[in-house]
Parts: structure tokens; C-alpha cells; sequence
């Protein structure tokens, strides 16, 4: 595995547990009555977890879905 495939899986996998981690901010978070409007104590935190979640999700399958030019040059000039 090379250094891209695994900055790939690190991205990835810590965007899945941002996404996990925005989906508890959202359940733990209470309700509060702000102007006739019900809204979350912690919308906030749920909205920066998941924006970065996504980021580092569509991140990692990027890194993962690279390929090597150098190699695959190399492999085409062999055969």
C-alpha cells in the first residue's frame, strides 16, 4: 500500500467519524424556543462536523481513486 492509498483511507475514515460525530451532536443537543422558532442548542457544532465530514469523505475517495501515472507508464512501456 502506498503513501496515497493510505492518506486515502485515513481521509476517509475520518470523515465517516465526523459524519458519525455530527449525527450525535444532532441527538444530544436540546430543544430551545428562540423567537417562535424551535431550533437545536447544537446546530451549530452539527453543521461544522458534517460540512467537514463530507469534505474529508469526498476527500478520501479522491485519494483512493488515484492512480499512479508514474506506474502505469511504466507498465505501458513493457508491454
Amino acid at each position: 500500500m502506498n503513501l496515497v492509498d493510505r492518506m486515502g483511507w485515513s481521509a476517509l475514515a475520518s470523515g465517516l467519524f465526523l459524519v458519525v460525530a455530527a449525527v450525535g451532536s444532532e441527538l444530544s443537543g436540546t430543544q430551545a424556543n428562540v423567537s417562535d422558532h424551535v431550533i437545536n442548542t447544537h446546530a451549530p457544532a452539527t453543521l461544522v462536523l458534517a460540512c467537514l465530514g463530507i469534505v474529508l469523505v469526498a476527500n478520501g475517495f479522491v485519494l483512493l481513486s488515484h492512480r499512479d501515472t508514474d506506474r502505469s507508464d511504466e507498465s505501458r512501456s513493457e508491454g
